[in-house]
């Protein structure tokens, strides 16, 4: 299995696209990466793919290039439902736009 701490728990998707909801979790991934900057005289520019497992025991995928709060945190804060995933059989919600993101 690539990702030897993955624990499978029931995980539903939460809210249709386009919604906006406030999330309440725990981060449980923060993964750095570097990628082409969409400006291109900027080179690349540093992102993370960030998991929280919400306090409603959802799953929530988020990827940004804002500074986020560090793996074991509590977080709440409001994002828009982007699309709905699977990943290694578990439903995942994945959110854009993250706003008011405070320790919760």
């Amino acid at each position: 299995m690539p990702y030897p701490d993955y624990k499978p728990q029931s995980s539903e998707w939460v809210g249709e696209i386009g919604e906006r909801l406030e999330i309440t979790g725990l981060i449980t991934l923060c993964k750095h990466y570097r990628r082409e900057s969409y400006d291109p005289a900027k080179g690349y520019e540093h992102s993370f793919v960030i998991g929280v497992l919400g306090d409603d025991g959802n799953e929530y995928i988020l990827f940004t290039a804002a500074a986020f709060p560090a793996k074991g945190e509590r977080v709440t804060f409001r994002a828009t439902v982007a699309k709905h995933n699977t990943f290694m059989g578990r439903r995942q919600t994945v959110v854009k736009r993250p706003l008011k993101i405070r320790g919760a």
